[in-house]
């Protein structure tokens, strides 16, 4: 499935899976934060993107600075711009639109 994603779904889902996977991830490693499932399917991530309407006000705002480094280090370990920029654009949308919690997971109070 993911082989016939175009390179815009591909970095739709990268960012997805960082929102998700990775976020969770962290939050074990900081062994501060207890497993969340979530439950925003890839399709539902797109859907709220898609309409651009605001999803929590409280939790608008900007990309936090360990997803900026963490986008750093994927650019310097693959040295792919375009592919890291278009990730980082849906990344960035989901913050603005409040739809990233302050552990950086997806929030799912939407759904």
């Amino acid at each position: 499935m993911i082989r016939n994603f175009s390179s815009d779904q591909l970095s739709s889902f990268q960012a997805y899976s960082r929102l998700t996977v990775v976020a969770h991830v962290k939050g074990q490693r900081e062994g501060n934060r207890d497993y969340i499932n979530n439950k925003v399917s890839f399709k539902d991530f797109q859907e709220v993107l898609e309409e651009e309407e605001v999803v929590n006000k409280s939790l608008a705002r900007d990309v936090d600075q360990w997803v900026k480094e963490h986008s750093k280090t994927q650019l310097r370990k693959h040295n792919n711009y375009g592919m890291e920029s278009k990730t980082m654009s849906y990344i960035e949308k989901a913050y603005r639109l409040g739809f990233v919690n302050e552990n950086g997971h997806l929030y799912q109070s939407k759904l």
